[in-house]
C-alpha cells in the first residue's frame, strides 16, 4: 500500500517519543526504586533479560497508554449498567459494603480479610 507509519501515525509516535524518554529519565535516576513493586519486577525481569533501557521505557509508556484506554471506558460501562439497574447496584453495593467499612477502619499494614 506504500503508507509510511511515521507519516500516517506521527501525533501518537510524537507521543510515544516524548513518554518513553520520560520514561528513561525516571529509570535513569532511579525512581522506580521508589515506585510500586509491579514496575520494580517488571524493570526487574527486563533488565535480567539484557532488553535496553529504551525499549523497557517504551514498554512502560505502551502499557500506561493501554492500561489507560481501556480501564476508563470499562469502569464508565460497569458505573453506567450499575446504576441502570436499581436492583443490582443495590445488590452489589450489600455485597461491598463490608468492604468498605472495614477498610476505613483497618491499619494500613493490615490485611483486608478475605471474604472481601
Amino acid at each position: 500500500m506504500g503508507f509510511n507509519s511515521t507519516s500516517v501515525a506521527k501525533a501518537a509516535m510524537d507521543a510515544m517519543n516524548i513518554g518513553s524518554a520520560a520514561f528513561e529519565k525516571y529509570f535513569n535516576e532511579d525512581h522506580h526504586k521508589e515506585g510500586s513493586k509491579h514496575v520494580q519486577a517488571r524493570y526487574n525481569h527486563s533488565k535480567d533479560h539484557r532488553i535496553p533501557l529504551n525499549d523497557i521505557a517504551r514498554s512502560e509508556f505502551a502499557n500506561g497508554v493501554a492500561l489507560l484506554s481501556n480501564t476508563v471506558p470499562n469502569t464508565f460501562w460497569l458505573l453506567y449498567q450499575l446504576y441502570l439497574d436499581p436492583k443490582l447496584l443495590k445488590n452489589a453495593a450489600g455485597k461491598y459494603r463490608p468492604c468498605w467499612s472495614l477498610a476505613k477502619t483497618q491499619k494500613a499494614n493490615q490485611q483486608i480479610p478475605s471474604t472481601c
